[in-house]
């Protein structure tokens, strides 16, 4: 059974679940974007976590921790109109996914959580939605054109991984 809950930025188990998640080696590439080799070599800290976390909910943003049969599995997050939007237009949410546990993927939770929050960025007021991918996120990327999201623009250069710069691409979905 799948379970959505607003993350608490004052939990310990909470912030713990997005540090691990940020500095797992196997996963981290996937949602973060890295500038430089050294930058991917960083690794986040609970204190810093903990403080960013509380701003960005304090300033609006959803994030809700997926459950599944009652182990957090991942998060989805999502912001409307925010600084991150290609071609700006009122009412655009942005929304990411982080299935943080191995054992959340592979079993429709990725699609299941994009459904779920396509529908709170609609209940919020969204006309559409966008969503990063990077190029070599080939997995993510098949999942999110399902759902009838359309590639709208490249950015090159965008993250660093695996000894190399790759692309950024951005995709969106009307509401």
């Amino acid at each position: 059974m799948l379970h959505f809950r607003d993350i608490d930025p004052h939990s310990p188990d909470d912030v713990q679940c997005l540090v691990r998640w940020a500095n797992d080696d196997s996963i981290r590439h996937l949602a973060q974007r890295f500038v430089s080799k050294e930058q991917s070599m960083r690794r986040l800290q609970s204190e810093y976590a903990t403080e960013m976390l509380g701003k960005a909910v304090g300033k609006g943003k959803c994030i809700q921790l997926i459950e599944c049969h009652g182990v957090v599995v991942g998060e989805v997050s999502l912001e409307i109109d925010c600084d991150c939007i290609i071609n700006p237009q009122p009412g655009t949410a942005w929304v990411g996914i982080v299935l943080g546990e191995s054992v959340g993927r592979g079993r429709g939770i990725g699609r299941k959580a994009m459904l779920h929050v396509e529908s709170l960025a609609a209940a919020r007021g969204a006309k559409r939605v966008q969503i990063g991918v990077f190029e070599f996120n080939t997995r993510a990327r098949r999942l999110y054109e399902s759902l009838g999201y359309i590639e709208i623009s490249r950015q090159a250069d965008f993250t660093w991984w695996q000894g190399k710069m790759w692309t950024d691409i951005r995709l969106e979905k009307s509401l």
